[in-house]
C-alpha cells in the first residue's frame, strides 16, 4: 500500500536540523570525563612544542576525555537517528510496526543499494582525495613505498584510541549526523539541491565540531 507523506515546513526541517547538530556538540559535554578542564596558568613554548600537561587538567586527547565523548557522540547519533525515523513515520501515518517507514528512512538517510549510487559520487570522492593522495605519494607515505609500514601506518587506527576517533568514529557519526539527518530533513521539506549542498553544511561549520580531529 502507497502511503502519501506530508511533507515538512522548511521551517520545521530548519528547527530539526539545528536540534541534530546542537545535540550532537552537547552530548561532547554530557559525561564529567568528557569536560576538558585547562589551568589559568600560562606557560610560554616554542612554536612547535607542545606545553606539559598539568595533573589536573583534562585534554581532548586524553583517552578517558576521548571514551567519554565517543559514548556521548554515539548515543546522540542513535537518538537523533531514531527521531529522524519518528519524523518519517508520523509523516506517512504508519504505524511504528510497519516496514515501509523504515525503508522510507533510510532511503532518506542515504543508505541504499550500490546500484542506485550515481555515478558521479563514485567519481567524487576520489577527486575529492586527490591532492592528499597526491601528497602522500610524493612524501612515499602511500602503501609500500618507502616510509609506509602496517605497524606506523595503520595499526594505530585500531589500537589507539585517539587513532580510532580520528578515522573511525567521528567520520561515522558525523556523516550520520550532519550528512544523513540533516539533509534527510530538508529532502522532507522538499529543499532544493542548492539548499541541501551549500547550506546544510552551515550546521556543522556553526557546530565547529570537536570531536574528530
Amino acid at each position: 500500500m502507497t502511503v502519501e507523506i506530508s511533507p515538512l515546513s522548511p521551517a520545521k526541517a530548519w528547527l530539526l536540523s539545528g536540534y541534530f547538530a546542537v545535540s550532537y556538540v552537547a552530548s561532547l559535554y554530557t559525561f564529567r570525563a568528557g569536560r576538558l578542564i585547562f589551568t589559568a596558568q600560562q606557560t610560554e613554548v616554542g612554536p612547535n612544542a607542545e606545553r606539559a600537561r598539568a595533573s589536573n587538567e583534562r585534554w581532548r586527547n586524553d583517552p578517558a576525555t576521548i571514551r567519554a565523548r565517543l559514548m556521548g557522540v554515539s548515543l546522540s547519533t542513535v537518538v537523533s537517528c531514531l527521531v529522524f525515523y519518528g519524523v518519517v513515520v508520523t509523516s506517512g501515518s504508519w504505524k511504528w510496526s510497519d516496514v515501509e517507514p523504515l525503508q522510507k528512512t533510510l532511503s532518506l538517510l542515504g543508505f541504499t543499494r550500490i546500484t542506485q549510487v550515481p555515478l558521479g559520487a563514485w567519481v567524487l570522492v576520489p577527486v575529492m582525495y586527490a591532492g592528499p593522495l597526491y601528497v602522500q605519494l610524493l612524501d612515499q607515505e602511500l602503501p609500500f613505498q618507502k616510509y609506509w609500514s602496517f605497524k606506523t601506518s595503520v595499526a594505530p587506527i585500531f589500537d589507539t584510541w585517539l587513532g580510532f576517533r580520528n578515522i573511525v568514529a567521528a567520520p561515522i557519526t558525523e556523516e550520520l549526523v550532519y550528512r544523513s539527518c540533516i539533509v534527510g530533513a530538508m529532502k522532507l521539506s522538499g529543499a532544493s539541491n542548492f539548499s541541501m549542498i551549500f547550506l546544510s553544511p552551515l550546521w556543522f561549520g556553526a557546530g565547529m565540531n570537536s570531536f574528530g580531529a
